[in-house]
């Protein structure tokens, strides 16, 4: 039971830091009261500066706190640089590639449709993670998860807005990648799970979040946005991102 409730305030938590950036993309009734949004255009550029900022701010965070949760962190972090464990240093950047792309398309997609949509899509991807699983580490499917994975994939696709032949360019790209973005986490939870079993949780995802700073960062050289930002409420949504990005990501 307390494994269940973990995972189902993760799910909130998760749900909740990308209302916020919705909330950044367009403006939105806030609890039926108030107009709030809007700062930003959802463009592939601003997709990249609000993950960088999310970023910047929960990687200090998390390198301050992470000895406290695992004493160990930096001790293991400076194993890797070790000839044998060089396997495993590739499998955390790896990692951190993933998560700069599924967050991207993320983005991308809650920019284009609404976000409960675009959350639904990405949903589908415990669907995927069974897949990979059996794909790449033969963990076959049993006749139950076949059923519950057919139950996600049904409702995905009864949630998906009426699509004409005359829809926008938008609304197919945002469904598009709101499916990849499940896909693509879906990799990264396969492949994080199984580099648990060599190295801890802690500093392996600091890890990933800092290669998904880099990433970001790196784009933003080549992709940089032209908008008059707003600044104050682009820190603050990317804040509070960060503080529920750390609280989620320390869920025992």
């Amino acid at each position: 039971m307390l494994g269940f409730l973990i995972v189902l305030l993760s799910s909130v938590f998760f749900c909740f830091q990308n209302v916020i950036v919705r909330v950044l993309f367009h403006e939105q009734t806030i609890f039926g009261f108030f107009q709030l949004g809007g700062f930003v255009t959802p463009t592939l550029q601003n997709s990249f500066l609000l993950m960088f900022m999310r970023m910047l701010l929960v990687v200090p965070l998390m390198a301050f706190l992470a000895p406290k949760f695992y004493s160990s962190t930096w001790k293991d972090i400076a194993q890797l640089r070790h000839l044998e464990q060089r396997n495993l240093l590739l499998q955390s950047f790896g990692c951190g590639v993933l998560m700069f792309l599924y967050l991207a398309l993320l983005y991308i997609s809650i920019g284009m449709v609404p976000a409960g949509i675009a959350m639904t899509l990405f949903f589908t991807y415990p669907a995927f993670t069974a897949i990979f699983s059996w794909r790449l580490f033969g963990d076959r499917p049993t006749f139950l998860r076949w059923g519950i994975m057919g139950l996600v994939f049904l409702g995905s696709i009864l949630t998906l807005p009426h699509v004409s032949i005359n829809a926008g360019v938008n609304q197919y790209i945002g469904i598009i990648t709101g499916i990849t973005s499940g896909i693509t986490y879906a990799l990264y939870t396969v492949i994080a799970q199984k580099s648990f079993t060599n190295l801890h949780p802690v500093p392996f995802t600091w890890l990933s979040f800092t290669t998904t700073l880099v990433l970001s960062a790196v784009s933003l050289l080549f992709w940089h946005s032209n908008d008059q930002l707003l600044w104050l409420p682009l820190w603050t949504a990317g804040l509070l991102s960060a503080i529920v990005t750390f609280i989620v990501t320390t869920q025992p």
